[in-house]
């Protein structure tokens, strides 16, 4: 096996691909890639039993002999990052691979490429289509919002409800919930129609937007605890979570009989961060106070003093205060243009449900509650 290369573009794929290689001591052969050389592109393939992937290069690429060799996923990325190299070469045999560039020569150990479990490309024959640009915003919008701190297995990863012409993804930790929705198109060679709810894990998530780049779309199909991604011509591989999700639906509180105020991310954003200032981990605190034209936003803390912002807002009712979760603010606010109208439905004894014009819902457990 040899081949030459363009060392950026190689590397971008072997990072992304070294992400998915086993850290954990399954099995030696895992926490290593597997590179395939065929006539006209090369092929890398990583998996740790749980998520498996296989990313295709064409492109500035010259392959002298076809074949196939195991990578040393540690050693290779290091040489990798610390190589000025643009061009290198690399060949392997049954005892070694030699990596070379203009002035550099690594020779590295190397294992059995046969020992490698198969990793398959996207055959599905009905599948769902989904915008990058969706499924990306999608990602960013909810995986904030999960459980990290307990063991409620099912809230540490992201529902996402795929539908004939729709896609759903909700996230909650208990005191928060997110949801986004989106298009969809579900391909399919038969009169069927098909519904599924699956509880994706955030990993899988982190490495689907990573994979994304470039891809208009993103193929998916799911095989019972499985998902099967085709991103271009990169293809994931992942277990879905198993437990049971909430019924969302209804957590998110009605629109009736609530206070109505609209205000631009941004504003509320910086508001936010300059009240929260004076909070601490344990009391994260910030009072929200809804009054005749503006909003002041407060908190206060023992040893670190008081914070009070004005924010001008249309509104012309009974104040309303209210106090909430600082970091549960910024979290969803930080995900949003900066210009992005927000719509808030509020009052005193019930939980506040912020929403955008484009298909999203945030909703928010206040501390007092």
């Amino acid at each position: 096996m040899k081949f030459s290369c363009n060392r950026e573009s190689f590397s971008r794929l072997f990072f992304l691909a070294a992400s998915v290689a086993s850290v954990r001591d399954i099995k030696a052969i895992l926490q290593n890639v597997k590179i395939v050389l065929q006539n006209d592109k090369l092929i890398l393939l990583a998996t740790d039993n749980d998520m498996s992937i296989r990313l295709e290069l064409s492109e500035n690429i010259n392959i002298q002999e076809p074949g196939e060799a195991i990578l040393p996923t540690i050693l290779f990325r290091k040489i990798l990052q610390e190589s000025f190299d643009k061009e290198l070469t690399i060949e392997s045999n049954s005892e070694q691979t030699i990596v070379s560039g203009e002035r550099s020569c690594y020779q590295l150990p190397t294992q059995s490429a046969s020992e490698f479990p198969e990793i398959l490309p996207f055959n599905a024959q009905s599948y769902y289509s989904v915008s990058s640009s969706i499924l990306k915003q999608i990602i960013r919008r909810t995986c904030f919002a999960i459980e990290t701190e307990s063991s409620r297995y099912s809230l540490s990863g992201v529902l996402i409800e795929l539908k004939e012409n729709s896609v759903i993804a909700v996230a909650t930790d208990g005191r928060r919930l997110a949801c986004q929705e989106g298009t969809a198109d579900f391909i399919h060679t038969e009169d069927e129609s098909l519904e599924t709810n699956s509880i994706f894990p955030v990993r899988t998530l982190n490495l689907i937007e990573k994979s994304i780049n470039e891809a208009e779309k993103v193929d998916i199909a799911i095989d019972n605890n499985c998902v099967s991604l085709k991103i271009g011509s990169t293809v994931i591989h992942s277990r879905l979570q198993e437990g049971h999700f909430p019924r969302w639906r209804g957590i998110i509180p009605s629109e009736d009989n609530k206070s109505k105020v609209d205000i631009i991310a941004g504003q509320l954003l910086s508001g936010v961060r300059q009240a929260e200032v004076v909070t601490i981990d344990k009391e994260p605190g910030v009072n929200f106070k809804f009054s005749d034209g503006i909003l002041v936003i407060f908190a206060s803390g023992a040893e670190s003093g008081e914070s009070r912002i004005e924010i001008p807002i249309a509104f012309s009712s009974e104040p309303i205060q209210i106090r909430m979760n600082a970091r549960f603010i910024i979290d969803f606010l930080r995900e949003l243009e900066a210009e992005k109208i927000i719509s808030i439905y509020f009052n005193e004894n019930s939980p506040i449900l912020f929403k955008t014009d484009d298909q999203y819902s945030y909703v928010v457990m206040p501390l007092n509650l």
